[in-house]
């Protein structure tokens, strides 16, 4: 009704308003129609007054002259600011039903008995009603008359203090809350009910928020109020129609879970809903938390996971919101949501205790309710609605059958126990890394070839079992393997689906439609035009598929990326694949006696490709791509499309059709454009280009090939021999090398075998050494072709195989070799190729701690026995090596004397290696001159780094017996030492190389402990980490410029996890 529309409007305001301010935020609110004119505006607005929902008053300091100009809601309305009452709070509550009710009805009877007389004693006597809300609807005649007889009928209502009005103020369908200093209780029944405080807060950058939810590090969501800023944001987009509701809460295990759950839990007492039902120990899966939803008809559920990347304090927290339907919210909430992070002011937080989250049952907090259920039974209850439990119980019970499941320590380890193991009687070992951790035990809980590898390894051996599978951090993806079989994600929902009606309960009827992502292989077309289904093409993203399973056009869809689901809920639902893999192998083994010949997984496939053909598919991506060589190869791509009618030959293919993928919602009438660049052949192979991340940090080039053959010889060919012709046509006609300078697609990692690490690399900085590398022009070279430059660098631990000691996850290293091939993002290696170092060391440190502070220890402890008050010589004293020399020289009591070429920042130079300990400054040609005027004595040890003429000068400098050491040759200027050098002052030269000379010799643990020494000068503070210039590895170009330019002040280096320079 308006009347409401305008007291909705007055409380999110939160102050007073002019009639023309009020008339402007209800047209905006509402739209023009609700209020088709001002005057029928005022209208509504008169009856507020008179009804004493409103009230009416000059504006502060404007008089009777404000008064003068007209009657209230009348012509000169501006004159007169508007606000709500008490009763106009309690009117409004009223007619949201709003669970605040009692608390709001006991401030405005607190408010009202302070200002009229007589009415607490009418309280007392029960003239007045006694709950909130028999007064929010008390007909206006009997609430007139009540005040009417205190003498209140032509009263004005007061501005009541700034901490009453917020407390009155507050709704739930105010979107923002007066904010108020401090911590205000805004809601209280008594000291058994809810306390609801506001607390105020500030936006923070960086909260858009997709279908997928926000993502970000784990100590970002642990860092002040990012949290609590997303989820009040979520609570405010939803508006009123949250208010009673309940929720549902939990998450894939990982660190910060359940701490994060204790803070959404208060925020929704302090919003408004009446029950939150969470999981016990803050746990549930994303599918099973979609099945809750749905199943308990709850509002809605926040999910917290950041699906398949890892966790810990270091690694990834993610958070995001799911409708009533169980489906992932759609852009129109999560526009909202980020809207409101940009204007979030105040946190409205219920007072109540944390909730122990261990133990199933329910804790009262008045009117808020927090129910511990167990995460796994409404989800256990739905899939028992889809599947035939008695039948694959009695096939998982037959003694020659074997599965194994890789819960890869996230969160379906429960529900694997629960479901396989308790409800259908598989052997409890058949459940490996079942129990949720929360850093997933330090690995990467994707379920593919690469981060599943224990359960590659398992099934493609001997003791491999009949059917392998594996899910992901929260549930939602899956892998299917047979033994020494791989089904890929576009394979297994088409053989699914196909297998659906025979084998399912569910789909007996038969399937209502089926759909994939236009990326995803065509198998499943194949599927839908032998069985005569309608079949649906969608953009990549699961809100497509829940459009179509609203409507009941769709019953099984999937994606290439591992996700397969149904409509009995609206997530990807990686236990739902793996069932339906058990019931179809249950089906076709229902005849087969024990220990006859089992139908197997690769049985399953080579049925399917006989009777429909086979889509060979494969996906390449090429990561960290410079953004601007990537958008003109699409471009470039665009162009050949607009050029290329059906017929058009490449190579050995016809084109059929070629687009610019545009998607038209069968259901909404939604358009998404510009979905990809596809090439369809016609004999059913496709081409197809996608574009991701063109931000600073580089895009990703995807490029998915499709071929299909029908040829009974062919079905068993590997994808890749079978993929070969068409990849040609592929990268000829897109010149992707040529644009991206990209001969290959960024190596997919394996799994670690014995002896060996998976790593992440951090940051890893550009030496000469490593140039020279490049240029061919170094002693140690990598091997080629394939070759990766970087000579040092540090990464953290992802995995390790076995056979490994003293390394785990999680764990930050060095390289004890040289030519590994740091500029990468990550890497398998040999493990005893790297050493461990403390997890505080600055990243600066740790990724220049091979190379050069230990040569410029080695220096000066292995050449000439030094005292304490002894000179040490050297050139390049800018250099890393040389910064390191006069900082560890000071710390063990020797002087320095140190070369520079003259610069424009001479004395900030200067300044700077003084600051480091530096005792003498100079130039070569002063060098003689500064060394005798210093006092100091004669150096007997020289350091040369630069070669010439500069190394004459240091040689020359020594006193009789000095030695002259060469660990580099920046001039690249010859030196040849005079023998009067020799003769008469006995001058010894020698070389000195770490990597491939002094390490070599001294042997592995002799180098561990050198950069253990290193480690302890920066724990001391004997030594300052240098400044690093970062750089993506898609700016390599620029990373390269900076490392050749002349007196840097800042090492330039490849930051490769996005982490800062230190």
């Amino acid at each position: 009704m308006p009347t409401h529309q305008i007291l909705q409007q007055l409380l999110a305001a939160a102050r007073p308003l002019t009639s023309h301010e009020l008339y402007a935020r209800v047209v905006e609110a509402y739209g023009p129609r609700v209020h088709a004119s001002r005057r029928r505006f005022k209208a509504h607005l008169r009856q507020c007054v008179r009804h004493r929902w409103v009230a009416v008053r000059a504006p502060d300091g404007a008089g009777a002259k404000a008064k003068s100009k007209g009657k209230a809601g009348g012509g000169g309305g501006d004159a007169f600011v508007f606000e709500p009452t008490p009763l106009g709070a309690a009117q409004d509550l009223a007619s949201t039903g709003s669970p605040l009710q009692r608390a709001a009805r006991e401030a405005a009877d607190e408010w009202t008995a302070a200002r009229l007389p007589g009415y607490a004693q009418l309280l007392r006597d029960g003239r007045v009603p006694a709950t909130w809300r028999e007064l929010g609807l008390l007909p206006s005649g009997e609430r007139r008359q009540l005040f009417e007889e205190h003498g209140r009928s032509r009263a004005r209502t007061t501005a009541q203090p700034a901490g009453r009005r917020a407390a009155l103020l507050a709704s739930p369908v105010s979107r923002r809350s007066a904010t108020s200093p401090g911590s205000a209780v805004v809601a209280m029944a008594s000291a058994t009910e809810l306390v609801v405080k506001e607390l105020p807060t500030k936006p923070i950058d960086g909260q858009k928020t997709g279908t997928s939810g926000l993502r970000k590090k784990t100590k970002v969501f642990m860092s002040d109020n990012y949290l609590a800023n997303w989820v009040q944001s979520l609570f405010n987009a939803l508006g009123a129609e949250a208010a009673g509701q309940s929720l549902a809460l939990g998450g894939d295990g990982r660190y910060f879970g359940k701490e994060a759950a204790q803070i959404i839990i208060k925020l929704a007492a302090g919003n408004g809903f009446k029950k939150v039902y969470v999981g016990r120990d803050a746990i549930m899966a994303t599918p099973a938390a979609s099945a809750f939803i749905r199943r308990r008809k709850a509002y809605g559920g926040i999910i917290m996971s950041a699906s398949h990347n890892p966790g810990g304090p270091d690694e990834d927290f993610g958070i995001k919101f799911n409708y009533s339907a169980g489906e992932p919210a759609p852009e129109k909430i999560t526009d909202k949501i980020y809207g409101e992070t940009q204007a979030v002011s105040v946190l409205r937080i219920g007072d109540i205790p944390d909730v122990d989250l261990s133990k199933v049952g329910v804790t009262s907090f008045g009117g808020f309710e927090v129910e511990v259920v167990d995460p796994v039974a409404d989800y256990l209850a739905v899939l028992q609605e889809v599947f035939d439990f008695g039948l694959l119980k009695t096939f998982v019970s037959r003694p020659d059958f074997t599965m194994v499941f890789d819960a890869m320590h996230a969160v379906t380890g429960p529900y694997a126990q629960a479901i396989f193991v308790d409800a259908l009687g598989a052997k409890p070992e058949s459940i490996k890394n079942g129990v949720p951790l929360p850093d997933f035990g330090g690995g990467h809980p994707d379920p593919n070839l690469t981060y599943a590898h224990d359960l590659v390894e398992l099934q493609w051996s001997d003791a491999g079992a009949l059917l392998g599978a594996a899910s992901d951090g929260d549930g939602d993806r899956n892998m299917i393997l047979g033994h020494r079989f791989f089904v890929s994600p576009s394979d297994s929902v088409a053989m699914i689906a196909a297998n659906a009606q025979a084998c399912i309960p569910y789909f007996k009827d038969g399937l209502k439609g089926v759909a994939r992502s236009m990326p995803t292989g065509a198998a499943l077309d194949r599927v839908a035009a032998a069985l005569g289904l309608p079949f649906f093409e969608t953009p990549t993203g699961w809100k497509f598929f829940g459009n179509l399973m609203d409507a009941g056009k769709c019953s099984i869809c999937g994606e290439e990326s591992f996700g397969t689901g149904a409509d009995h809920i609206r997530e990807k639902d990686g236990i739902f694949a793996v069932l339906c893999w058990l019931s179809i192998l249950a089906h076709k083994n229902r005849d087969v006696p024990v220990g006859g010949s089992l139908v197997t997984v690769e049985d399953v496939a080579a049925e399917f490709w006989a009777t429909y053909g086979r889509n060979f598919f494969s996906r390449y991506d090429y990561e960290n791509c410079a953004s601007e060589d990537a958008e003109k190869m699409m471009a470039h791509v665009r162009g050949v499309i607009a050029a290329s009618p059906p017929g058009t030959k490449f190579g050995a293919f016809t084109l059929s059709a070629a687009d610019d993928f545009e998607y038209t919602d069968p259901i909404d009438g939604s358009v998404a454009s510009k979905q990809g660049l596809r090439f369809v052949f016609d004999d059913g192979s496709r081409i197809i280009f996608r574009l991701s991340g063109t931000g600073s940090s580089g895009a990703t080039i995807r490029l998915y090939i499709e071929q299909y053959t029908s040829d009974a010889a062919r079905l068993k060919e590997d994808a890749q021999v079978a993929l070969k012709d068409i990849i040609k046509v592929a990268l000829d006609l897109s010149k992707l090398q040529e644009f991206t300078g990209r001969d290959k697609p960024t190596e997919e990692l394996r799994g670690p075998g014995a002896g060996e690490v998976v790593l992440q690399m951090a940051a890893a900085p550009i030496n000469p050494s490593d140039i020279n590398t490049i240029q061919g022009k170094y002693p140690l070279t990598p091997e080629l072709p394939g070759a990766v430059p970087g000579h040092e660098g540090v990464g953290r631990v992802l995995a390790v195989g076995s056979e490994v000691s003293g390394l785990a996850p999680g764990d930050l290293v060095v390289p004890l070799a040289s030519a590994l091939g740091t500029w990468r993002s990550a890497g398998v290696f040999a493990a005893a190729d790297w050493h461990r170092v403390p997890p505080d060391l600055p990243l600066a440190a740790a990724a220049t701690l091979c190379i050069n502070p230990p040569t410029a220890l080695c220096m000066l402890e292995h050449v000439v026995p030094l005292a304490p008050g002894e000179v040490v010589v050297q050139n390049g004293a800018t250099s890393a090596v040389g910064q390191a020399v006069v900082q560890l020289a000071r710390a063990k009591g020797l002087k320095t004397v140190n070369v520079i070429r003259e610069r424009p920042d001479w004395d900030a130079a200067v300044s700077s290696l003084r600051g480091l300990g530096a005792d003498v400054v100079t130039t070569e040609e002063r060098l003689k001159a500064d060394l005798a005027a210093s006092g100091l004595p004669a150096p007997r040890l020289a350091l040369n780094c630069v070669g010439g003429s500069s190394a004459l000068a240091l040689a020359k400098a020594l006193a009789p017996g000095g030695v002259h050491v060469t660990y580099g040759a920046m001039s690249l200027q010859p030196f040849a030492p005079p023998a009067g050098l020799l003769i008469f002052k006995d001058i010894t030269f020698r070389g000195f190389w770490i990597s491939g000379g002094w390490a070599r010799r001294a042997g592995r643990a002799a180098h561990a402990a050198l950069l253990d020494r290193v480690v302890g000068h920066y724990a001391s503070g004997a030594l300052t980490p240098p400044r690093l210039a970062g750089f993506d590895l898609c700016a390599w170009r620029d990373a390269l410029a900076a490392s050749a330019a002349p007196h840097k002040v800042a090492k330039a280096a490849f930051l490769l996890d996005g982490g800062g320079g230190g």
